[in-house]
């Protein structure tokens, strides 16, 4: 739950600003915003999650899990 959670909140500030740069683009234009929004889309698709990203993170959360277990 976590996971997806944080995965959707840093897919839609990505999301949010690649597409006002692409209004921006719309409305000036300029190349630079076309660029920032590919920019943007591009680390939006890096986001995507994985096999070894999940497993990594299931792992690292199980670590976390057995030190609590273990401080108490």
């Amino acid at each position: 739950m976590l996971y997806s959670s944080r995965l959707i909140i840093g897919a839609a500030i990505l999301e949010g600003a690649t597409f006002g740069l692409i209004i921006g683009f719309l409305i000036d234009a300029t190349s630079w915003t076309l660029v920032a929004a590919v920019v943007f889309l591009v680390l939006n698709c890096l986001q995507f999650p994985t096999r070894t990203r999940l497993q990594r993170w299931l792992e690292e959360q199980q670590e976390l899990l057995n030190q609590d277990r273990m401080a108490i």
